[in-house]
Order: structure tokens, then C-alpha cells, then sequence
């Protein structure tokens, strides 16, 4: 099996306001099929469907009720399945969002543990009782507030680390782990290429369930994300505005050209990777071949850093002059 994912250029799409084949104000697969032609003249190697199962849509379609079929209004499994094969003979890939870390608090496994706390389904989950009167730990939801339920007729709580509709599953039980083997399978035995995984980093829990020892992490994460976001937000569209049509800098009307130039430098295709020393305030990697390396620097300070030695080859602002404006990055030939 060759990795082509290692060196691909993908595409995300969101399926609900990417294409409407219909007319209903909502996005489809046959919607994101009729446009593949246009998906494979910007140059990339494949797309990327966020989650189209079915769903209550409590987050986006990320609170799945079924992992083996496709939410009528996006479409059928025929739809899919017709996409999948469009796609491939345009030289496509299909990469499918995969949310492993919780189903749907309306999954038919979630309904079958409240109904009876001795469903083997209930196993699937991660249900405990409180300690001291409150939930099993100091547990964050990334939503806000505590990561747990109190699930009164068993009188047990279940945890959630996003909205209560997203009860997360327990990965430490061998049957939910030959469960999404089982999922995987079916959607690849479809054609689909490979997946994306949702929340991968949280799937296996502390067994013991110790309490945060920063209790309130997540709440702080979220603020601080929101307070930077808030801290000027016309930045980025005044960026876009100053940007001129024939400037170097990367928008959208640039992406297929830089996407064809990624391709033709040996070094981004097959070079090593390495991170080099750079100042505060900047990060910078390396890529390189025996014949070639190219250095991406991204400065993520306030103030203009200097641009390293080399030929200038691709840069996110229009102007650089010998400096690198903050909050953007250059690619650079070393001599």
C-alpha cells in the first residue's frame, strides 16, 4: 500500500454548505460530485468529508447515530458510493471524517445503556458513580462545565469531554475497539481511501479517572483562544483588503499555482524533515533533498522578524522587503 497520504495535498469539505444539488439550502453529495472537476483542476490529491452520517446535529454532525450510512439529507449510500468512484477516476482520493471518540447520546447503543444499566451496550460507555456528592472527577467538558451527567434513574453519572448529546465511549473495552474496526472496514470495502480521525488524542482515558490537577484547564483554554481571537478582529480582513491581486502573496487565486510549485521541488515532494534554530517568536523547519533545501519560517510574534538567507520563493504576504511581517510565513531556497 503506497502512502500517498504523506505528501498530499487534501481538501477539506464541509458536506452541509459546500454544494446544494437541490435547491433545499442544504449542501449534498451530489452536490460535491458535480463539482469534482473544479476540485481537481485547483491541483490537490484528494478531499476530505466531514462527518455525513446520521444525526441530531447537537455539534455539526459530530454526534454520530449511525457510523454505516449517510444522513438523508445529505444524501444515500448510493450518492456516496457514486462520488467515491467520480473521484477516483479524476485521479481523487476520498478521506472521510471518523468520530470514534463518542457517538450520539440517540445511538441506539447510548438508548440501550439508559434504558437498563445491565445492557452490555452500557459497557460501551463510561459510566461511574459521584464521589461526594458530585461527578466522579474535576473532569472539563471542552463545551464548558463539568464533563459529566448525572443520569438519575441508575443514579450514575457518564462522562461527555463535549456537549451531554456526545457521551463519550470506552476504549479500553475491547468491543468498542472491534466495533470501529468493523466501521472502518465498511467504509472502506465503499472505496473510501483512508479517514480522518476526531479527537484521536482522547480516545483512551485514565482508567482510574484522577482528577485535572489544573482544575479548570479547558475553561482557561477556551478564554484565552476567544480574548486573542477579540483582541483585533479586523486584522485579518484588513490583510486581505491591502493584499493586491498581482502581489505575491498567497490567496485564493494563487493556491493552484502554489500547489503546482510544492509539486515540482523535490525537496517539499521526498525531502527529510528537520526543525532549525530560529529566534524567539518564530518557528522554522526544514525540508531538503542532497541537491536542495527549502525552509518554511512562520513568525507568530507582533513585531517584523528577519527573513532568513536565500532565494525568496513563496510568501503569505504580499510584501516582505527584507523582513518578515508578523503573523505570516515565507519559504525560502537555502544557497
Amino acid at each position: 500500500m503506497t502512502e500517498w497520504y504523506r505528501s498530499a495535498v487534501v481538501y477539506e469539505i464541509y458536506v452541509r454548505s459546500f454544494a446544494d444539488s437541490n435547491g433545499d439550502g442544504v449542501g449534498d453529495l451530489p452536490g460535491i460530485r458535480a463539482r469534482l472537476p473544479y476540485l481537481r483542476d485547483l491541483d490537490v490529491d484528494g478531499i476530505w468529508l466531514t462527518p455525513f452520517f446520521p444525526s441530531p446535529g447537537a455539534d455539526h454532525g459530530y454526534d454520530v447515530a449511525d457510523y454505516v450510512d449517510v444522513d438523508p439529507q445529505f444524501g444515500t449510500l448510493a450518492d456516496l458510493d457514486a462520488l467515491v468512484a467520480d473521484a477516483h477516476a479524476l485521479g481523487l482520493r476520498v478521506t472521510i471524517d471518523v468520530v470514534p471518540n463518542h457517538t450520539s447520546s440517540e445511538h441506539p447503543w447510548f438508548r440501550n445503556a439508559l434504558a437498563d444499566p445491565a445492557h452490555p451496550d452500557r459497557a460501551r460507555y463510561v459510566f461511574r458513580p459521584g464521589r461526594n456528592g458530585g461527578p466522579p472527577n474535576n473532569w472539563d467538558s471542552v463545551f464548558g462545565g463539568p464533563a459529566w451527567t448525572f443520569d438519575e434513574p441508575s443514579g450514575e453519572y457518564y462522562l461527555h469531554l463535549f456537549a451531554p448529546e456526545q457521551p463519550d465511549l470506552d476504549w479500553h473495552n475491547p468491543q468498542v475497539q472491534a466495533d470501529f474496526e468493523d466501521i472502518l472496514r465498511f467504509w472502506l470495502d465503499r472505496g473510501v481511501d483512508g479517514f480522518r480521525i476526531d479527537v484521536a488524542h482522547g480516545l483512551f482515558k485514565d482508567r482510574l479517572l484522577r482528577p485535572d490537577p489544573v482544575a479548570g484547564r479547558a475553561a482557561r483554554l477556551r478564554l484565552h483562544r476567544r480574548d486573542a481571537l477579540a483582541a483585533d478582529p479586523g486584522v485579518l480582513g484588513e490583510r486581505e483588503r491591502r493584499r493586491p491581486a498581482g502581489g505575491r502573496g498567497l490567496d485564493a487565486r494563487a493556491l493552484p499555482a502554489a500547489l503546482a510549485w510544492r509539486r515540482g521541488t523535490e525537496a517539499l515532494r521526498c525531502g527529510g524533515f528537520a526543525w532549525r534554530e530560529s529566534p524567539p517568536g518564530s518557528l522554522v523547519f526544514a525540508r531538503g533533498t542532497a541537491d536542495e533545501t527549502v525552509v518554511c519560517a512562520v513568525n507568530v510574534e507582533a513585531v517584523a522578524l528577519d527573513l532568513p538567507e536565500g532565494e525568496l520563493l513563496l510568501t503569505s504576504e504580499a510584501e516582505t522587503a527584507d523582513l518578515l511581517p508578523p503573523n505570516s510565513a515565507v519559504w525560502v531556497r537555502l544557497p
